[in-house]
């Protein structure tokens, strides 16, 4: 059975994650674990002294308790939230609701240890510590990208249906996972399937074109495919913009045999941009 891992808070990034996760996992016929965690920094007692004596242990721990209560309760209440979503998409005793308390990076080891492991991180483009920034990504998001092996959806704050995908292609390994995995979900098949690659020199055009011709000829897509010239984000920006995508794919962190695709900073700066989901391939 396929797995989805869902990343949760309490922004305004929840709901239209669960929105696309619950779409995801009836397309892929996908078990859904959610996951909260309460960052262990803001819950470890501080040793704090003054110039008088030590304030006393006792009234850190009280603290930490409280904030630890405080934890709870968020979780109990993101719990019931998404239950009933889950519940009204008729997705029921195909998920689980899990509260960790750590740093998320490590948290994700688990779930990568099940036995199911995970096909696909979902999780906001902005966490609540940053939800109203419009000119910066969560950090939590940045670490989750640069440490997951399996691709990480990026959410935006709304939900739109998944119709048009486009594939943005660099000749690297991470998109051509991002190829295997519209050939293996057959979903994509009801979806119009466009692909676009910026300054490709002669080589990877003949890897675009097999790449094409794969998914014309095995996957049996009706694809749209185009070539641009100019600055990569701004092509991919505009190319989005111009078509009405509903879904962007593409590697991430890749240094291909075109290094300023996407590289480092790239990576986030369309993420940053994009207005619509994207899925990041490593």
């Amino acid at each position: 059975m396929r797995s989805i891992l869902l990343c949760v808070d309490e922004s305004s990034y929840a709901t239209p994650c669960a929105k696309y996760t619950i779409e995801l996992a009836r397309l892929m016929e996908a078990y859904v674990d959610i996951l909260y965690v309460s960052d262990l920094k803001n819950l470890e007692v501080s040793v704090v002294a003054d110039f008088g004596g030590s304030l006393g242990i006792k009234a850190f721990k009280e603290l930490t308790d409280a904030k630890q209560s405080v934890e709870d309760q968020k979780a109990q209440h993101i719990e019931r939230k998404l239950t009933r979503m889950f519940h009204s998409a008729h997705h029921d005793g195909r998920f689980k609701f899990n509260h960790r308390i750590g740093a998320i990076v490590d948290v994700f080891e688990e779930f990568k240890r099940d036995v199911t492991g995970v096909d696909l991180i979902v999780l906001g483009k902005r966490g609540e510590n940053s939800e109203h920034s419009k000119d910066k990504l969560g950090s939590t998001l940045e670490r989750v990208l640069r440490a997951s092996t399996c691709p990480c959806l990026i959410v935006p704050n709304k939900f739109h249906p998944l119709r048009k995908v486009l594939i943005a292609y660099d000749c690297s390994e991470p998109v051509n996972r991002a190829l295997h995995f519209v050939e293996r979900n057959t979903f994509f098949s009801d979806c119009e399937i466009h692909i676009l690659t910026i300054n490709p020199d002669d080589a990877i055009r003949d890897e675009f074109d097999k790449a094409c011709n794969i998914l014309r000829d095995v996957a049996k897509l009706d694809i749209v495919t185009c070539e641009r010239k100019g600055e990569v984000v701004e092509g991919i920006d505009s190319y989005i913009q111009e078509n009405d995508m509903n879904l962007l794919m593409m590697g991430a962190y890749s240094h291909s045999a075109i290094r300023h695709f996407f590289v480092g900073s790239s990576t986030l700066e369309i993420i940053r941009r994009s207005t619509i989901p994207v899925v990041a391939f490593r």
